[in-house]
């Protein structure tokens, strides 16, 4: 296959999508293919480079490093006659992306696009900086994402983040790899010898290009202030770039400067050294969407504190192999890179080890053969005949086409900048910065007590928030590595209460926050998103790995030092529910509510009427939020019905409303009598499915729960009263 790359920047420009394209590049060639990349001239590039092709260009563009092409159209046209390409691979959306649009459509080839970086935050490097132009750049990339074949992210978080924004293309997740061979072996010793760094020094890395979109500046003061904490530790960064001055002179101000190596951009064995030669690695950027050099440290031995982002959420799971910050802030990272540097010799092995773990799962060459079957799809769909393909009134209509797309983005893009409109719903939540105001934080509450075994983080716990304040959301890592998104509600208790909502429902609808906040009156409550829902991330496989989501959430519930923990569950929440409890972890009462025994049993009519009453309150307030992203229903899956006679000991309550269109009582009936004693049915009468009596009866609703909670999660709950009854209540 023949493949053309077309890329804005490119070596000597050091950064994650430069050595994207060339990792893939190499590793395509090893496999008997073809590559050509086409990107820009820059200043210092090499004269002659096999498989590279430099256009005129505007060189430091706005005193920056980058450069932007000429309109060559004549040169590209008689470089598509000789290469011939089969695909055209673009990584930027503009410039040279606008290039290969045109290319693609005038030659009737499938175009593939890799969205390496959130663009809005390199507005900087424009002449215009304002929050218009950041909204234009979001628009301008969305937009030509949509007029691709096939749309690559290097990780699920940016996925999360274009779907969010109404990006429709086919999207695959393929990050780059590496080559973990390169990785695995390298001299730390030799290389703190050689760059004056003590051999028992607590060496804090970091590595990239040296620029303001990397948030250099609250990384060094990070640095400096764990610096100055304990004079073991040395700050050793690898790259260049325009920051290079306020580094040195932060340090500098600091009377740091002898504890500061700044070796320059470094290749081959000397990065592989550098990386062995640090204790921990230290990342602060927002603008990524993998970060590679994460996983080359991970692959190295050294654990990565890093703030929860893009690209990082996806790879550092806090405590694990290092440490994921969930806000921006000063002290809390200093004290986490401190917290790495000071664990005992067994843990740190420990963490050390995760981080190889977590670094095995990118390599270069499963990446590459994914990216390869991707373009072989994109070709099977656009198949055009020669005679097409050779026919001037067919090129001539794809080349107008082409030029229409792309004005019409660039217009809707001006006119976001201009009119704000819905822009703001379709973003992403801004990691917390708490940079400013910090004087709450303790540096012993920001480290996880059993972080080395991978148990789940402590946080710091707030005080109980006031009436009408949201919860800020907060994520724990599953076992699988999915990120699940949860909103924890602090009164001081000593019992929590987790809600787990059913399919297409998440923690921010309307009915859930009213019941976490009913419960919160007595519990502390733990509201969560199912993978697939809401801001947890992957898709929703139909309860064969939801219950690795709930575990997670009662893994941090324990660690959080909690006395009693409930579940209530609704629907397939619930299912989920009955099935983890059933493996006797950490749930000291269960609720489930319109629980299926059996998934493949969910028989419901269309013609029942209840069933449109119901659907009405999927629109307007009610319906606001919801949502799900499916998986696949093949999936291997544990029937409740199965396991429902394990949870005994633990009390369970089946709850069910009498008028249940989609899960029918016959359900909870059947799980009642398999369950083991305690067990206690509770029909609610004239009781819609799962959350709709909440909606309905939420005085009733709210007594038989917690009166349920109050019985079982007592100091002495049990044995509970009356096992095994069955009542129908009023």
């Amino acid at each position: 296959m023949r493949i053309l790359m077309m890329t804005n920047t490119y070596f000597p420009i050091v950064g994650g999508l430069e050595q994207s394209i060339a990792s893939f590049s190499e590793e395509f060639k090893t496999l008997g293919h073809e590559v050509l990349i086409v990107t820009p001239a820059f200043g210092g590039a090499p004269v002659e480079e096999q498989g590279v092709i430099r256009l005129p260009a505007f060189q430091k563009f706005n005193r920056t490093i980058f450069s932007v092409n000429f309109p060559v159209s004549r040169l590209l046209t008689q470089l598509m006659k000789e290469f011939s390409p089969d695909i055209i691979h673009s990584h930027c959306p503009f410039f040279m992306g606008d290039f290969a649009l045109r290319l693609s459509r005038q030659h009737a080839i499938p175009l593939v696009f890799t969205y390496h970086t959130m663009f809005e935050e390199y507005a900087h490097d424009l002449p215009v900086q304002n929050e218009g132009v950041k909204r234009f750049m979001v628009k301008l990339a969305a937009g030509y994402a949509d007029l691709v074949d096939r749309l690559i992210v290097p990780c699920e978080s940016v996925q999360e983040i274009l779907l969010k924004r109404g990006v429709k293309t086919p999207m695959e997740v393929v990050p780059t790899g590496i080559d973990l061979e390169r990785f695995s072996k390298g001299d730390g010793k030799g290389f703190r010898e050689q760059n004056h760094i003590p051999p028992d020094a607590l060496v804090i890395g970091h590595a990239g290009r040296l620029a303001s979109e990397k948030n250099l500046d609250f990384l060094i003061h990070c640095m400096v202030e764990a610096l100055k904490k304990d004079e073991r530790v040395h700050a050793l960064i690898v790259g260049k770039g325009s920051s290079e001055k306020m580094i040195k002179d932060t340090f500098q101000e600091a009377g740091l400067q002898e504890r500061v190596h700044l070796v320059g951009v470094l290749h081959y064995q000397h990065l592989v050294d550098a990386y062995f030669a640090m204790d921990v690695f230290a990342f602060a950027s927002l603008s990524e969407t993998q970060g590679i050099v994460l996983i080359e440290a991970m692959a190295s031995g050294a654990p990565v504190v890093a703030l929860d982002a893009p690209g990082a959420r996806d790879m550092v799971q806090d405590g694990s192999n290092g440490r994921l910050l969930m806000e921006m802030d000063q002290p809390g990272f200093s004290e986490a890179l401190l917290w790495v540097l000071h664990r005992a010799f067994e843990e740190t092995q420990a963490i050390k080890q995760a981080a190889r773990t977590t670094a095995g799962e990118y390599t270069i060459g499963a990446s590459a053969k994914r990216m390869l079957e991707i373009y072989e799809d994109a070709r099977s769909k656009k198949t055009v005949s020669v005679g097409k393909r050779n026919s001037s009134q067919f090129l001539l209509w794809w080349q107008l086409k082409a030029e229409w797309d792309i004005y019409r983005n660039y217009v809707k893009s001006i006119a976001t900048s201009i009119f704000e409109g819905n822009f703001k719903k379709t973003e992403p939540v801004k990691i917390k910065d708490t940079a400013v105001k910090s004087e709450g934080f303790s540096p012993e509450s920001a480290a996880p007590e059993n972080a080395a075994s991978g148990g789940a983080v402590k946080t710091a716990a707030p005080a109980p928030s006031s009436a009408g304040k949201p919860e800020p959301d907060r994520y724990v890592m599953t076992e699988d590595g999915k990120r699940i998104a949860f909103v924890h509600i602090q009164g001081g208790f000593s019992r929590v209460i987790i809600i787990a909502p059913g399919f297409y429902n998440n923690k921010d609808t309307v009915l859930f926050k009213s019941m976490a906040d009913a419960f919160s009156k007595e519990y502390d409550v733990i509201v969560f998103d199912f993978r697939g829902h809401g801001k947890s991330s992957d898709v929703f496989t139909w309860t064969a790995l939801e219950q690795k989501d709930l575990r997670a959430i009662t893994d941090y519930a324990k660690e959080n030092g909690y006395e009693k923990i409930g579940v209530i569950g609704f629907s397939l929440g619930a299912a989920i529910a009955l099935i983890e409890a059933s493996f006797h972890q950490n749930i000291d009462s269960v609720i489930a509510v319109s629980s299926p025994a059996e998934l493949g049993k969910i028989d419901f009519h269309f013609w029942e009427k209840d069933m449109w009453r119901d659907l009405r309150l999927n629109f307007g307030v009610k319906g606001r939020g919801k949502g799900v992203r499916p998986g696949s229903l093949a999936l291997q899956k544990i029937r409740p019905y199965d396991v429902v006679d394990k949870i005994s000991p633990t009390p369970v309550l089946f709850l069910h409303g009498e008028k249940d269109w989609l899960v029918k009582l016959s359900h909870s009936q059947l799980l009642f009598e398999k369950a083991k004693d305690p067990k206690v049915l509770t029909i609610l009468e004239d009781g819609g499915h799962a959350e709709r009596m909440f909606d309905a009866f939420p005085d009733q609703f709210m007594k038989i729960c917690l009166d349920r909670f109050r019985e079982t999660l007592s100091p002495r709950a049990l044995p509970v009263e009356d096992p095994g009854a069955a009542f129908k209540g009023a």
